[in-house]
């Protein structure tokens, strides 16, 4: 799951939603996809009906909690601290829309 971490925390931060993911995937450092991870099954010996089974619980999940992420209230809820907490679920919601 780093690859969607990481994809997903660089977004946020101002002088970073340009970057690009260290470990690429099929070639790949942005936008992946589901045919991206089955060439990676494929590599790796793994059935695609297998990464498509953990994909989709994975996905499910995902969308199960997203509403419910809060930043702990340790953290000061500047202006950008605002936005960010505001942008982290639509990514989410994008990337599970996309991935389905």
């Amino acid at each position: 799951m780093a690859p969607l971490y990481d994809a997903v925390t660089t977004r946020i931060f101002p002088n970073l939603q340009h970057d690009r993911m260290a470990l690429k995937l099929n070639g790949k450092d942005d936008n992946l996809r589901r045919a991206d991870f089955h060439a990676l099954a494929a590599t790796a010996g793994l059935q695609a009906a297998a990464v498509d089974a953990v994909m989709d619980d994975m996905l499910q999940q995902m969308g199960g909690v997203i509403d419910r992420i809060t930043l702990p209230k340790a953290i000061g809820h500047t202006a950008d601290a605002g936005r960010i907490v505001k942008e982290m679920p639509d990514i989410c919601r994008k990337r599970i829309e996309s991935s389905a």
